[in-house]
């Protein structure tokens, strides 16, 4: 080897050895500066609510390696401090609407918010971050207890169920001929084989018993109007229908009596479960944007240790100091 190689050589291993040790420096930086203020010092205030120095310290130096992707990590593996605060706040504020509204963490929430955490093995309950998450987990919970108890009082409607056939044809001439052959006589299934050019056709037209919005609006239009029976010629952009209507309305044994009944309570069940999931929806949403609404209300009070950044109105959350 060459003396110039095996001086570029021992650069090398100089310039690494000094890039680590200037990480390691300016980890210790990070976290000196943080306790310079004291364990007691205010980092971030909500109103009434307080999050510390020591506690934002125990926070971060307690994150697991798989911490939520929410909160980014940076230098030597921990998180933004401003990251953790903008959540601090955000939470503090839910908390602040579910109490004006008669919802604080109990045991019991305390208790879901614990099993909800008990599958990951690197949670630690004891630690900064687990009493930190746990807050939060404890939060969702109360969230939502108040959406099941608001969202139970919204009735669930039985959707709207057509059992019905159609013969579909090319013009209103041919649909007003076909409606003369079953005044006539003619069997419906029949003519349906015969005459429909939808792909019903060979079944006899028939579509079976499904919720009402599966069809066109016009389709849906013209059964409803027609009630049980044959209909006058409908126009949809398929073309023209002929609807013989067997039963419309909502779903129920008795409107619908081809339906077999434990098929009804099956679909009925379904859309119970399907309509409480939308009105929960709804109401965490809403709660969610009234709370977040307490910081841009008049006389807002939100404090946050600039050296961690300021905290903007419009994202929601700490931005660095110029961005």
């Amino acid at each position: 080897m060459s003396s110039d190689s095996s001086t570029t050589s021992a650069s090398n291993v100089r310039l690494g050895l000094t890039i680590v040790a200037l990480a390691g420096l300016l980890a210790a930086i990070a976290f000196a500066w943080l306790n310079e203020r004291g364990d007691d010092a205010v980092v971030a205030s909500f109103h009434d609510e307080e999050l510390t120095a020591g506690e934002l310290h125990a926070i971060l130096e307690s994150l697991p390696p798989n911490v939520p992707a929410a909160i980014d990590h940076g230098t030597m593996g921990k998180a933004v401090p401003g990251q953790v605060i903008t959540q601090w706040m955000q939470y503090a504020a839910l908390r602040a609407e579910l109490a004006d509204r008669g919802y604080v963490a109990d045991d019991q929430d305390r208790a879901t918010a614990l099993t909800a955490m008990v599958n990951d093995p690197t949670f630690d309950p004891s630690s900064g971050f687990g009493v930190f998450l746990m807050g939060l987990q404890a939060e969702i919970a109360v969230a939502n207890r108040y959406a099941a108890d608001e969202a139970g009082s919204v009735p669930a409607d039985a959707p709207e169920y057509l059992c019905s056939a159609h013969v579909l044809l090319v013009s209103e001439q041919d649909a007003l001929d076909i409606i003369t052959l079953l005044d006539d006589g003619r069997d419906f299934a029949q003519l349906a084989m015969e005459f429909s050019t939808g792909p019903s056709g060979p079944n006899g037209g028939d579509l079976g018993c499904v919720p009402s919005s599966n069809f066109v609006a016009e389709f849906a239009d013209g059964a409803r109007e027609t009630g049980v029976g044959v209909s006058a010629p409908v126009q949809s952009s398929f073309g023209w229908h002929v609807i013989q209507v067997r039963s419309i309305g909502p779903l129920a044994a008795d409107t619908h009596p081809e339906m077999d009944p434990t098929t009804v309570d099956a679909l009925l069940q379904n859309t119970a479960s399907a309509g409480n999931q939308a009105a929960l929806d709804e109401v965490r949403r809403a709660l969610e944007s009234d709370a977040l609404a307490r910081f841009s209300a008049v006389g807002a009070d939100v404090f946050v240790d600039s050296r961690y950044g300021r905290w903007d109105t419009a994202s929601l959350s700490v931005v660095p100091i110029g961005g």
